[in-house]
């Protein structure tokens, strides 16, 4: 290795990679479909003037709307004019270009012409030009109206999935940003933002609401902050933005081995910066120079450069899916250094596809540690991210990753040509065209060179054990020694005749002379989520990755962030059916960290709801049915008749099959006809409770918009389902509910009344002889305290202001008596049984039922038992309601 990358170093032309990568830059620089059609019709170009062999134009739609393997397309987009021009600021901000007075009047603040990043990707104003208003995000969140309104993020906040969907929710026309990497040393850079959507996706669809988005330096960020406070500050917004359904292109070349199978090396295209990824596609392009100059190779090689992961998986889906029979492995080319002073991060491949150039990494490394300018480098282990996704099993194309750690620099403005190091940039061109040669020609002597690069790797993975248990020590040892182990053997793939049964039986030997002393005990196996993993097994069902999750009808953020996260290495698992507990102690010995209960178990609920799509298929899971939850609740005590006020957390039961929809069902057959079910169905609202609102989550309350409703999945399955229910009226805590006495319990309620007066839900229910129902979830979310604390007048309740949305789009203000600030000691992380009111009431006699339901348990208890004893105990001291933590600034204060 140290040869081959020291021959490609002598012959690499410098000056060729920062002349294409400088050409390809100016090219994708204006980031519209426009600027990507060139940019690709470019590279076509430089691989046919190159002379690589088999070079192609794919065309791919960019309609927002078709999915491939699970991504869905992004809708194209085109834009001349992008301009933001302060119309009343006082005096200048020079920024950069930006923060002038204009020949016309007014200061420029952001504009497209000058520098593109300006304007958001996807952004649209409707007619073209407007005056809008300039409006900071705590005056927004204060109930400020956002009509006609562009709002500035905080400081250094992005526009990702966090803000987008809150702002366009309240009205706003779209957003100001100065969040860029290095702020306080690069003041006058602006940010690159792919797009700016609300759940995630990387470009804009179909699906997604129009916005008008413009990105700032920091400098003129905290202009606008302080001149918005200071007076209405208006601006003539421009921008041409508009969305189409278009195409985008993905060129690939090959050269052509003595083998069909083939070796890729990819870069993406359609990203405006130096290292991303204009310089990775010039190092690919160069690469394929000398592969072709060294004569034919083992291997066919093939080029691959497309939009980064939609053109690489419509690509792939044009190819069939699954190409693990025609694909040796590959090396991706994104953020390769090419600025002084770079390092290197190392991906490897992870294990749901076997890769033998996981070990060829660790080869080149070795074998040019010595070498005066080695890069140094940070091994980050197996990974799914970005266009790594591709080794998962049903698509089956192994991949290393080695880019540049990321500095202040990345996805600025900075990135400019003139920042290139064309020896660094020359030297990690050479390192990657290493390991493709490497890959597309492999030998038995680089086997031989692997097998202590391994056995490195099972000593360094005992360290790691040792210094950070959990689980099953041997296990987790034997599951990496596994996935080296396969790496080995996968030279036999690529190498035929390979005879490596002897070694392998070798490092078998060794392998298990190191696991000596390591314990089989796992101490975490018997807890709930994990037990409860034990007993479901699935397999996965689909090809790709669940990525845009289109089969559930909208995008859902896997935990961790999808292919970023645990649950990326957990369905590469489950190719193979497997149970959940394996499959997740699998994903956490390949991460090298565990996931906690609570981890786990948004886990198993993101996994089934999978299942429940057809993403995977189910061979074996415990699921409540309804009659099972019906003669739970009778035996616990609901009568026939009653009235229950109903909390729930359901899917720490377990899984219940048919959902809430289910749930819902049983209640209605416990109470009977007769009897009525009500369920909190509470909103963020709060302009101010005990403090300025600071929480994107606020909205002015609209009973239209069920999304709003925090409170679980029954209150909005009952709205949306039933045409009986009904809802009360009150702006932050309204319930909602049905039966014969769901208009006396809701319908006295006013929208500006304390939140648990004597008139509020909960509290004419308990006249009517209610009962509080936990169906799952914990203590701590018994309302009805707030009850006992409006009723004994308690010091800590204070006023509110709350935003409702009238029905013509205005916004009303409401000042809340008696509200609920602050904490509370029954608001404890674990279940507030153990809190000071619940022993105490307990100990006076109140009365708690408790019936077992799957992993989780359903609690009854009397609300008059509970109003008359905790009105007693709270009159005797009001602060066992509060805790006790002098580090509490609410609690403290009484």
């Amino acid at each position: 290795m140290r040869e081959r990358y020291r021959k490609f170093l002598k012959s690499i032309d410098a000056s060729f990679l920062r002349k294409e990568a400088e050409a390809l830059w100016r090219k994708e620089y204006g980031q519209t479909f426009r600027s990507y059609r060139a940019a690709a019709f470019y590279v076509k170009d430089l691989l046919d003037r190159c002379g690589i062999p088999n070079a192609e134009i794919h065309e791919f739609p960019a309609d927002g709307k078709s999915v491939a393997l699970d991504a869905r397309m992004p809708l194209a987009w085109e834009a001349e004019t992008g301009r933001l021009t302060l119309l009343n600021a006082s005096g200048e901000c020079i920024s950069g270009p930006f923060g002038r007075r204009a020949a016309g009047g007014g200061i420029v603040a952001a504009d497209y012409e000058k520098h593109p990043f300006s304007l958001v990707k996807g952004s649209v104003l409707a007619g073209g030009t407007r005056t809008v208003r300039i409006l900071t995000a705590e005056r927004l969140l204060g109930g400020a109206c956002a009509e006609n309104a562009l709002v500035v993020l905080k400081p250094g906040d992005k526009p990702d999935r966090r803000f987008i969907g809150h702002i366009l929710d309240l009205g706003a026309l779209g957003f100001v940003s100065d969040g860029v990497s290095g702020a306080v040393e690069y003041p006058d850079s602006i940010g690159w933002f792919n797009a700016a959507t609300e759940d995630g996706e990387w470009h804009v669809t179909a699906a997604h609401r129009d916005f008008l988005g413009f990105s700032v330096t920091p400098r003129i960020g905290a202009f606008l902050r302080r001149e918005a406070e200071r007076t209405e500050l208006l601006a003539l917004a421009e921008c041409d933005g508009r969305r189409y359904a278009g195409v985008h292109h993905a060129v690939t070349a090959l050269i052509p081995g003595r083998r069909p199978e083939e070796v890729w090396a990819y870069a993406h295209l359609y990203e405006p910066m130096i290292d991303d990824d204009s310089c990775g596609v010039a190092a690919a392009v160069e690469t394929a120079r000398h592969i072709l100059r060294e004569g034919v190779p083992e291997y066919s090689v093939r080029f691959v450069f497309a939009m980064e992961y939609y053109g690489y998986t419509a690509y792939i889906a044009r190819l069939g899916g699954n190409i693990r029979g025609r694909v040796i492995g590959g090396c991706n080319f994104d953020g390769i250094a090419c600025m002084k002073g770079a390092s290197l991060r190392c991906f490897r491949c992870p294990s749901g596809t076997p890769f033998f150039g996981n070990l060829l990494v660790d080869v080149l490394n070795e074998e040019t540690a010595d070498d005066p300018e080695h890069f140094a480098y940070a091994d980050k282990g197996p990974s799914y991210a970005d266009d790594m996704a591709y080794a998962v099993p049903s698509i089956g194309l192994p991949s290393v990753w080695n880019p540049a750690e990321h500095g202040a620099d990345h996805h600025t403005s900075r990135q400019t040509p003139d920042r290139i190091d064309g020896r660094t940039f020359a030297r990690a061109a050479a390192y990657n065209a290493a390991l493709v040669d490497a890959f597309a020609n492999p030998t038995p002597e680089l086997f031989e060179k692997a097998l202590p690069c391994a056995e490195r790797r099972i000593r360094k993975a005992l360290e790691e054990i040792r210094e950070n248990p959990f689980g099953s020590s041997l296990a987790r040892f034997r599951f990496l020694c596994s996935v080296q182990r396969r790496d080995l053997a996968d030279f036999a793939r690529a190498v035929p005749g390979l005879e490596t049964e002897e070694r392998l039986r070798s490092f078998d030997a060794f392998c298990a002379e190191q696991e000596r002393g390591l314990s089989a005990e796992d101490p975490e196996a018997g807890s709930k989520w994990r037990t409860f993993a034990a007993r479901i097994a699935m397999r996965y069902a689909d090809t790709g990755f669940p990525f845009s999750t289109v089969r559930l009808g909208r995008r859902m953020e896997l935990p961790g962030g999808s292919i970023y996260g645990t649950v990326s290495y957990a369905l590469a698992a489950l190719h193979a059916e497997t149970t959940l507990a394996d499959a997740f102690r699998r994903a956490e010995y390949e991460a090298g960290r565990p996931l906690p209960g609570h981890a786990l178990h948004k886990h198993i609920n993101a996994l089934n709801r999978l299942a429940d799509a057809g993403y995977l298929r189910v061979t074996r899971r415990p699921e409540i049915a309804k009659d099972e939850i019906v003669e739970r609740l009778k035996m616990l005590g609901a009568e026939e008749g009653g009235v229950l006020l109903v909390h729930a957390a359901v899917s720490e039961c377990g899984y219940v099959r048919g959902g809430a929809e289910t749930v819902l069902e049983a209640l209605e057959e416990a109470v009977g006809k007769q009897g009525t079910v009500l369920f909190p169905a509470f909103t963020r609202p709060y302009i101010h409770l005990g403090e300025p609102c600071r929480e994107w989550a606020f909205r002015p309350y609209d009973p239209a918009d069920l999304s709003q409703i925090w409170t679980g999945e029954l209150p909005k399955t009952v709205l949306r389902t039933r045409k009986d229910a009904l809802r009360s009226r009150h702006v932050s805590h309204s319930w909602c509910g049905f039966g014969p006495l769901a208009e006396a319990c809701l319908m006295r309620h006013e929208a500006d009344e304390p939140p648990c007066c004597p008139d509020s839900p909960p509290g004419i229910a308990m006249r009517h002889g209610a009962k509080i129902l936990h169906f799952g979830s914990g203590l701590s979310s018994t309302t009805f305290l707030h009850v006992i604390e409006d009723a004994c007048d308690v010091p800590f309740l204070g006023d509110a202001v709350c935003a409702e949305r009238l029905p013509d789009g205005k916004t009303r203000l409401h000042v809340i008596r008696k509200h609920l600030p602050g904490h509370r000691d029954f608001y404890m992380a674990e279940d507030a049984a153990g809190s000071k009111f619940f022993r105490a009431a307990q100990a006076r006699g109140l009365h708690i039922a408790e019936q077992e339901l799957g992993t989780g348990r359903l609690r009854l208890m009397d609300a008059g038992e509970l109003f008359r004893i905790g009105c007693a105990l709270v009159k005797e001291d009001f602060r066992i309601l509060l805790c006790d933590s002098p580090a509490c600034g609410f609690c403290s204060r009484f």
